[in-house]
């Protein structure tokens, strides 16, 4: 039974089919013990208008089953709703009925239980919605910080192809609510027809078949969404993993004293460090100007 907590808060696409595949068989079993109990009540209802007419008080009205209109001719029996002939029929059922709350308080939480799945059924459809909706946003910003420039024409592309298979994912969500909606018209009609009759078991018949094949659609479902879910946090995990070693690479050359420790694994003693010079210039190519170092001393 999805619960009134579960079908207030927000959930995604999985945990919505997920949830109605694990409460639809509760709700078979639930439907089947009801049948179960109409079933017995149906006898029931039968045995004591049994034990009624085998008493001394007898109905005075004539045993025939079709009752005309007094002072019109059958053949010109008409209906007033659709205006073809039909004489007013009334069906002589043997059984007396009573009111079963049971029956009654059953079919009323079932109408509710598939309203609350009908609730989480759109729900679940408007986050998948919103979530396709940012997909589009964070790939322009992880594009943007990436320095990335991507084409308007490709984006178009991305965006018409997201549409149609949202479009196609949306079927689950609509078949899905179809059924429960059907299923949910079928209750109400159960417990107006068991109040009538006193038997509603091709209803109840009915009913079972829509769950089944709800039950069918969810577990689908949920299994596709689970399995595409799994491919993209994995996806998100290569890329995590690209970007930390694209911000791990720092500089393209080494520097001078890494290749140095790089060689023995120690750093240089000092007074050890080699020291490149230019043997290329010599002595007679620098010029001083002796004169103006000895003035400049004497003025000192």
């Amino acid at each position: 039974m999805l619960s009134g907590s579960v079908a207030t808060n927000s959930m995604d696409a999985l945990q919505c089919f997920t949830s109605i595949s694990d409460s639809i068989p509760s709700w078979i079993t639930r439907v089947t013990e009801l049948a179960e109990h109409t079933s017995r009540k149906h006898a029931e209802f039968s045995e004591e208008f049994k034990r009624l007419a085998t008493t001394n008080i007898h109905s005075i009205r004539p045993a025939s089953d079709v009752l005309f209109q007094p002072g019109v001719a059958p053949d010109a029996n008409t209906s007033h709703v659709s205006g073809h002939a039909s004489p007013s029929i009334r069906l002589r059922r043997e059984l007396i009925i009573f009111y079963d709350s049971h029956t009654q308080t059953e079919l009323e939480g079932m109408v509710r239980d598939i309203g609350n799945a009908r609730n989480s059924l759109r729900k679940g459809k408007l986050s998948q919605l919103m979530g396709k909706s940012n997909g589009g946003i964070d790939m322009f910003a992880s594009a943007r910080s990436c320095g990335i420039q991507l084409p308007r024409d490709g984006f178009r592309r991305t965006r018409l192809s997201t549409t149609a298979g949202t479009t196609q994912k949306e079927s689950a969500f609509e078949y899905t609510d179809k059924q429960l909606e059907t299923a949910q018209s079928l209750c109400e009609t159960a417990a107006h027809q068991f109040l009538r009759t006193g038997d509603c078991a091709k209803v109840l018949k009915d009913i079972l078949s829509k769950f089944e094949t709800v039950l069918q659609t969810t577990t689908q479902e949920a299994a596709r969404l689970r399995e595409e879910k799994e491919r993209e946090a994995e996806q998100q995990q290569a890329e995590a993993k690209e970007q930390q070693q694209a911000n791990g690479v720092t500089s393209v050359y080494p520097s001078p004293l890494k290749s140095i420790i790089a060689e023995d694994d120690k750093p240089p003693e000092p007074g050890t460090a080699t020291i490149e010079v230019d043997d290329t210039v010599s002595d007679s190519s620098i010029s001083i100007d002796i004169t103006a170092f000895r003035s400049n001393r004497f003025r000192m």
